[in-house]
C-alpha cells in the first residue's frame, strides 16, 4: 500500500470518504486538485455538518472535532479556495443515509469483533441521540480545475 497518491496529473482524480488520508478537509481538496490536469475533474463524497454537532455526538463519532468537517456550503467555498470550480452536486437522502448508517451498525454486530460491536453501539447512540440523525450529512460533488 503506498503511502501517498500516484503522481499524476489525471484526468479525474476521485475520493470517497477518505479525505483523511490526504491530510483531512480542506487539505485533502487541495492535494486532489493538484493531481488533476487543468480542465480536469476531481470527485470527493465528504461528510458535512447539517447543523452544529453537540460535544456528545462528537463523542459518538469517536471523539471527532467540528473542524474536522465543514457545512454544505463551507465544502464549496473550500474547493474554490482550492481552485476548483463546482459543476455538480447530490447530497445524500435521509433515506439513503439511514441505510448507510444502519447497513453499518448491523453488519458491524453481526460479523465483527469485540472493536466492531462497539463501533456499532456508539453509532446506535449518535443515530438515536436527539437530533443525531440530522447532524451529519453526505455529498458527492464534481469540480473542474481551473
Amino acid at each position: 500500500m503506498a503511502d501517498r497518491p500516484p503522481p499524476g496529473p489525471f484526468e479525474l482524480v476521485v475520493c470517497i470518504a477518505s479525505s483523511h488520508a490526504l491530510g483531512g478537509f480542506p487539505v485533502a481538496l487541495r492535494r486532489l486538485g493538484e493531481l488533476a490536469v487543468p480542465g480536469g475533474q476531481v470527485l470527493l463524497g465528504e461528510g458535512y455538518w447539517r447543523r452544529e454537532p453537540t460535544p456528545e455526538y462528537l463523542d459518538a463519532l469517536g471523539g471527532a472535532t467540528r473542524d474536522e468537517l465543514a457545512d454544505y456550503p463551507g465544502l464549496f467555498a473550500a474547493a474554490q479556495d482550492a481552485g476548483l470550480t463546482p459543476i455538480w452536486s447530490c447530497a445524500a437522502s435521509d433515506r439513503d443515509w439511514d441505510r448507510y448508517e444502519w447497513t453499518q451498525v448491523l453488519n458491524a454486530e453481526r460479523h465483527g469483533g469485540e472493536q466492531l460491536h462497539e463501533r456499532a453501539a456508539a453509532a446506535r447512540r449518535r443515530l438515536t441521540m436527539p437530533e443525531g440523525r440530522e447532524t451529519l450529512g453526505f455529498a458527492l460533488a464534481l469540480w473542474r480545475r481551473g
